[in-house]
């Protein structure tokens, strides 16, 4: 009984671990200027998370995730099982990133949290040169509380306390980057000039020092190491609703086994709706003359009740599109619609594939 429940769990394990190629693959692709890891992945497989399983099967590849203009991606079966021969080309230009690159690099100076401990003991912006209101790049800044350690910077602005919508559990403040400063002179307060500014810097703005800078461009997409469900519970540049290349945070985070470069699917939220249709009556049964709520339909010939059938239909939730995770923390993840065939709503459901 041991070694059929073992032979059944390997082939299951097999089973998951299956790569699905897309009809009409390619047998090699050269890469591009311009490509990304999911462009190229779609271009193989069925389902771009799947990636990695075409790399498993080459043990020679030691960094897939970083591909250059130039690369020749050719595919190969090896023990009946798809892989990928990996040859570089002349390597010029930088390693292809995983999606769009504009609107990775727009990421990653965006979305922050910072805990409430965090915020009380940051630096903030108290003035500004000429005593300016407002500042951007080039302008003198004054800032207190400064780590004397530290000489950069980022500058974000606090802007929603996220909780978790199963739990109540708070989960940390939101916060947007609006610019970054280099330190000057330091003391009480600090001298900075403005590097970089995506909005204009005010007053009480607050630091932390500059070390998302590590992020990395290049993730290839992958499936969570546990089965995970959540929510999105953020649209960072939107109202309540966003699409393709946009940011979300969502309430799942490292605790829930989720790393950079996971792949989650969302769908749309299902929810309950009122059937309340005129329900057909019976002519046998029921007439104008033994049933006052009854009324007849001269054109269709049929007899109907003046009420309304009152029943609850559930709407079954729907693929919606795709999350790549980008930014992890412990209880919530920063991510970017890698995919989107509706728009993303908050609330919408994500999920391991």
């Amino acid at each position: 009984m041991k070694t059929l429940s073992a032979a059944l769990l390997l082939l299951a394990t097999a089973c998951a671990h299956a790569v699905e190629l897309r009809p009409g693959h390619p047998d090699q692709v050269i890469v591009t200027k311009g490509d990304t890891l999911w462009d190229i992945s779609g271009r193989f497989l069925e389902h771009p998370w799947e990636w990695p399983g075409l790399w498993r099967n080459n043990p020679g590849i030691t960094n897939p995730d970083l591909i250059y203009p130039g690369d020749r991606l050719q595919l190969k079966w090896v023990r009946g099982k798809p892989g990928l021969v990996h040859s570089r080309g002349d390597g010029r230009g930088p390693a292809i990133p995983t999606i769009h690159d504009p609107a990775l690099k727009k990421f990653f100076s965006r979305p922050y949290l910072v805990d409430d401990e965090e915020l009380k003991h940051s630096g903030y912006m108290i003035a500004f040169g000429d005593e300016a209101l407002l500042a951007s790049k080039g302008a003198t800044a004054y800032a207190r509380h400064l780590d004397p350690a530290v000489s950069d910077y980022v500058i974000i602005r606090p802007w929603k306390r996220y909780t978790d919508p199963g739990t109540g559990k708070m989960l940390g403040h939101g916060s947007l980057y609006v610019g970054s400063a280099r330190v000057r002179r330091h003391g009480d307060p600090a001298t900075l000039v403005i590097t970089d500014h995506a909005t204009e810097i005010r007053k009480g703005d607050h630091l932390l020092p500059a070390t998302h800078d590590r992020d990395n461009l290049h993730h290839h997409p992958s499936r969570p190491a546990e089965s995970v469900r959540g929510e999105i519970i953020d649209v960072l540049e939107g109202v309540f609703t966003t699409g393709q290349y946009q940011m979300v945070a969502i309430n799942l985070g490292a605790e829930d086994g989720l790393k950079p470069g996971n792949i989650l699917l969302i769908n749309s939220a299902a929810y309950p709706e009122t059937d309340d249709m005129p329900v057909p009556l019976d002519g046998n049964r029921n007439t104008e003359f033994d049933d006052p709520l009854a009324r007849y339909d001269v054109k269709n010939d049929k007899r109907w009740y003046d009420v309304k059938r009152k029943e609850t239909v559930l709407i079954p939730e729907e693929a919606a599109g795709e999350l790549l995770v980008l930014r992890v923390y412990d209880d919530i993840s920063f991510g970017m619609i890698a995919d989107a065939s509706r728009q993303i709503r908050i609330g919408y459901p994500v999920q391991s594939p």
